[in-house]
């Protein structure tokens, strides 16, 4: 037996309410469900009598997915399995997967995940965790590749530092790609602000400027790669502003 099947029958029959709930709508947009509603899902799947196949926790939406197991490098997400949910709903309405890609300076990243909450620590060090990220950027990369080509599935990419920071054309720009209202918009503006999402772990030690920018090169070369399939996969260049 397939052991995702139960998991891709839940997901189709959510996408097919969502389908229902948005008939009135012209396009329909996907957003991440495991985010703010990755209880509701959890709970959906565990009523069909299956236990999910994976032990690790659920996580979120990020390459790789969930921060301690032994089998973190292979753990990542499929956009491919929440198309193919969307589109075989077969809801009333047009369906069109919007692919909200946001990325995070590699530097900040590498200072984050090895100094400041060292996540390195579980998995051999700071050099494998960093790995297993440009291993994410890759992942995603190929996804977004794969995915139905526009105008079924499109793709656009947003600087984290600028949702975070508030920046008014970022966020215009987030809130016209997903047809967001001001609450909708203001709601997560707060979320991506708050402080409750943050991971807790202890600190890890201070790296030599040589070596994180070593380690923050490599991701960031990773990052380009996904960024430039995003932008060719119906989104628009960093700073652009869609009409």
């Amino acid at each position: 037996m397939d052991a995702e099947a139960p998991a891709r029958r839940a997901g189709v029959e959510a996408a097919a309410r969502d389908l229902v709930a948005a008939a009135g709508d012209r396009v329909v947009f996907a957003l991440n469900t495991l985010g703010g509603l990755n209880d509701a899902a959890m709970a959906t799947l565990r009523a069909t009598g299956t236990e999910p196949p994976w032990t690790q926790g659920e996580g979120m939406l990020s390459y790789p997915n969930w921060w301690s197991s032994p089998n973190k490098a292979v753990q990542m997400p499929s956009l491919l399995a929440m198309s193919d949910s969307l589109f075989a709903a077969r809801g009333p309405a047009t369906p069109q997967l919007r692919v909200v890609l946001t990325t995070r300076s590699a530097t900040a990243i590498v200072a984050s995940v090895c100094e400041k909450r060292n996540f390195g620590r579980e998995v051999g060090g700071c050099a494998t965790e960093v790995s297993m990220l440009v291993l994410g950027a890759a992942a995603l990369t190929a996804q977004i590749s794969a995915l139905p080509p526009p105008p079924a599935a499109v793709c656009q990419h947003f600087e984290f530092e600028h949702l975070q920071g508030g920046d008014a054309a970022t966020l215009d720009r987030l809130a016209r790609f997903l047809r967001l209202d001001d609450d909708n918009l203001a709601n997560l503006a707060r979320r991506v602000n708050s402080k409750a999402h943050s991971t807790p772990s202890s600190a890890g030690r201070k790296l030599g400027a040589a070596w994180r920018a070593a380690l923050a090169s490599d991701l960031s070369r990773g990052q380009e790669t996904l960024i430039r399939t995003c932008v060719n996969h119906g989104g628009e260049r960093r700073g652009s502003t869609s009409r």
